[in-house]
């Protein structure tokens, strides 16, 4: 194993700088090794801690670029960055990353399978935008997922691990950032993961290999002791019980994420998430990487509702379930 780092995570918190623009809100530095006794590959990749800018914190999802030209998810947001960090000081220090994020994928992929980006946000396509950043001496980051799907809805890497490693390669690409969403299987994704790595070592270029699959594989763990039982409801609404199967002892924690709750079907952007029983109550807006937390006595159930936020079905829950 030559060319790819183990795990990194590009996330974290916020960077405020008084003479920059909202764009340096989500500057991020990312922490290779959180955990005592983590390791990584002595390949010469990220040596020291992956520091840059990814667009995710702040912009989101936004593709709107005809009402909102200045924040949509385009070349000229990353080129625009590349430029402030290479010009005010940024690269300078160590942040050298500039990373896109979901979105950025055009809705199918072209004639010969390969990703393509969005051709009217990325009209010069990802290797001039990967030949800009290098031209400011920083690195270019990009974003694929494990699975059928991004969880965003864009075309997966399901099928497509080497064409897609190499796509990646072609472009120029130093850091890939690897998602989680949308796979068929547990196993299935654990082998995504371990593909999606042979296929970046085949490509022979240096690529920072960020796999989120650790972050995938808790829910599964919390789920350990539970049982889960969904049901779709009106207006893309779901309805879902968790049982504790211990028939003894005090009240076990249920935790999830949101994401894996359906595919995240009812929370693409926002979420309204309600407990109705034991005991009713509104458990607040929610994102797709939320994570939800009920007590739930031995052989007990908590039955609780995600809607979409702002459908105008949500506000409803209470007295619908309460007639």
């Amino acid at each position: 194993m030559r060319k790819t780092a183990g795990c990194s995570i590009p996330e974290g918190g916020r960077w405020r700088m008084a003479r920059l623009s909202v764009l340096l809100l989500p500057l991020l530095i990312a922490v290779l090794s959180l955990a005592t006794g983590a390791s990584s590959l002595d390949n010469g990749l990220a040596i020291s801690p992956i520091m840059g800018w990814l667009h995710w914190e702040r912009f989101l999802c936004n593709v709107d670029c005809q009402e909102d030209p200045h924040n949509c998810i385009s070349e000229k947001l990353y080129m625009q960055m590349a430029d402030i960090m290479a010009a005010e000081g940024w690269k300078d220090v160590g942040y050298n990353y500039v990373c896109v994020d979901d979105c950025w994928l055009a809705s199918t992929r072209d004639a010969n399978h390969r990703l393509q980006p969005n051709p009217k946000r990325f009209p010069s396509g990802m290797k001039k935008l990967a030949d800009y950043i290098h031209s400011k001496g920083l690195k270019f980051g990009i974003y694929q997922d494990v699975g059928t799907n991004t969880c965003a809805g864009y075309p997966g890497s399901y099928g497509y691990y080497e064409l897609d490693a190499q796509t990646f390669a072609d472009w120029g690409v130093d850091l890939l950032k690897f998602d989680g969403c949308n796979f068929i299987n547990l196993d299935v994704m654990i082998e995504g993961y371990k593909n999606m790595s042979l296929a970046l070592n085949k490509t022979g270029r240096d690529i920072v290999y960020s796999c989120e699959w650790p972050f995938y594989l808790w829910p599964f763990k919390e789920l350990r002791n539970f049982e889960l039982w969904s049901r779709p409801l009106a207006d893309g609404g779901f309805a879902y019980a968790t049982i504790n199967r211990a028939e003894i002892g005090g009240p076990q924690k249920f935790s999830i994420v949101v994401f894996s709750l359906d595919s995240g079907k009812a929370c693409q952007k926002e979420c309204l998430v309600t407990q109705i029983l034991p005991a009713f109550q509104f458990r607040g807006i929610h994102v797709l990487t939320s994570v939800l937390e009920f007590w739930v006595n031995p052989t007990g159930t908590v039955l609780f509702t995600v809607y979409p936020h702002n459908t105008g079905s949500s506000g409803n829950v209470e007295q619908q379930f309460r007639l």
